[in-house]
């Protein structure tokens, strides 16, 4: 397993900003952000919007249509190597 860096993330592009709903990366209609800091180290990560009801009863926020949400084969396959992923993180500290 391949361990990258903050760093890494956000150079390679990874680390999103924003929140995802309904099959698109979304602001807060208001410009409200909040801090996302590093529970271990307490280091700021990033900050998301700060979003509520309105941004997430858009209509183009809705819920993500099956045709593009993947095979259901291929959803369980990715949250399984995420739980994975995750467990063996837990060994490791």
């Amino acid at each position: 397993m391949t361990i990258y860096s903050l760093e890494q993330i956000k150079a390679a592009g990874w680390l999103k900003q924003s929140n995802y709903i309904g099959g698109a990366w979304v602001a807060a209609d208001d410009g409200r952000i909040i801090g996302v800091d590093d529970p271990a180290t307490a280091t700021r990560i990033g900050d998301i919007p700060w979003v509520g009801a309105t941004e997430t009863r858009q209509p183009s926020t809705r819920r993500t249509p099956p045709s593009k949400r993947g095979p259901a084969g291929e959803r369980a396959a990715l949250l399984g190597r995420m739980a994975d992923a995750l467990s063996l993180s837990r060994q490791t500290t």
